[in-house]
């Protein structure tokens, strides 16, 4: 790892584990991926706000960073193109959070709906 760091937000898109924020030298903006296949860490591009205790999902190839803390709880949220090594503002929470997970829940409509649950309630 390049960059020494705790209560940062990490997770995975193919054979690289990325590694998001979190504290070390103060809160970190710092981000960096490991290639499970060449065992070597990269660096990409920074966060947008520095936040440690961050939630990071990866969904359709994208990773999602998910509040935190910097002095403050946040209720921002990044997120991250590998393609274009960039992160762009996301949707805000209704409440800011730190030190929460997060988890993508994948839902057919079908499956709801014969559930007896109106997709809409989701």
């Amino acid at each position: 790892m390049n960059v020494a760091r705790f209560s940062a937000g990490a997770a995975a898109i193919g054979n690289r584990l990325y590694v998001v924020g979190g504290f070390g030298n103060g809160t970190l903006t710092d981000c960096e991926y490991f290639d499970t296949i060449s065992k070597t860490w990269h660096k990409i591009a920074p966060l947008r706000t520095a936040r440690g205790g961050v939630a990071v999902d990866a969904i359709g190839g994208r990773l999602y960073a998910v509040g935190g803390f910097n002095g403050q709880y946040l209720k921002t949220t990044e997120i991250y193109d590998p393609i274009k090594d960039e992160w762009t503002p996301g949707p805000c929470l209704h409440d800011a959070r730190a030190g929460c997970g997060v988890a993508r829940v994948p839902l057919v409509e079908e499956d709801v709906t014969r559930s007896g649950q109106a997709p809409d309630l989701i």
